[in-house]
């Protein structure tokens, strides 16, 4: 027995009979019917993408029995995760490490089609990564309220994706006493540089200690570069 479309059937066993044997029907039974369906995943948005940025992934679930319904899951195999409605067609997927991933969407199925995997396609995930000239500024004796020439940090991008810079501040006990100009703006592509120039007001005669914190996409964050001073 064929069925011609998706759906819960319920079956009975009819006999006929015979010259010696009185006709007779069985108790209905259930049988559910689903059908087949192929998921594809059919772009992903950007790629190549950097580690941490948001990837639109769009699939597509079909079926000849009809429209199926429910959920899809994108994954690469190693934790990263997003979930979509077949409706919406696609989920945001973001990475956390780099490297060349490997994604399937899985269609969960329900309770008219059959559950199904895409083939695999691949994501290449880049990392930036920071390089500073100094870890270190020290600027000596200063005079209290008075401020030094400016000492300057080269920030390189040497890793093969855009850093993301989210902030450049002074941190740590003495932060009222150092300061910072910089034109790396929000981003750095992969192989250039910009510098920061940090300058010493001293509050207070003594040892003036801080940090210049750069907060961003890299490993490592926040990058720190030590500054000390003393007043006099």
């Amino acid at each position: 027995m064929s069925f011609a479309t998706v759906g819960a059937y319920t079956l009975t066993a009819s006999y006929a009979g015979d010259s010696n044997f009185n006709a007779s029907a069985s108790a209905g039974v259930t049988q559910t019917v689903k059908a087949s369906t192929t998921t594809t995943i059919t772009g992903q948005t950007p790629n190549p993408s950097s580690v941490g940025q948001a990837v639109a992934v769009s699939f597509t679930v079909t079926s000849s029995g009809g429209t199926p319904t429910g959920n899809v899951t994108v994954s690469d195999g190693v934790g990263d995760t997003c979930t979509g409605t077949v409706a919406a067609g696609s989920c945001s997927l973001s990475f956390a490490t780099g490297g060349t991933k490997t994604l399937t969407a899985s269609y969960a199925g329900d309770t008219n089609f059959n559950a199904s995997i895409s083939a695999r396609v691949s994501q290449t995930v880049t990392v930036p990564a920071v390089t500073l000239s100094t870890t270190t500024l020290n600027f000596g004796k200063q005079t209290v309220s008075t401020t030094s020439p400016p000492k300057p940090v080269t920030l390189t991008n040497t890793g093969n994706g855009p850093l993301t810079i989210t902030s450049i501040a002074i941190t740590g006990i003495n932060s009222g006493d150092f300061a910072q100009t910089n034109n790396c703006g929000g981003s750095v592509a992969t192989g250039a540089n910009c510098t920061i120039n940090v300058t010493f007001t001293p509050a207070a005669k003594g040892g003036r200690a801080a940090a210049l914190s750069i907060t961003d996409n890299a490993s490592g964050s926040p990058q720190q570069v030590s500054l000390k001073g003393s007043g006099k």
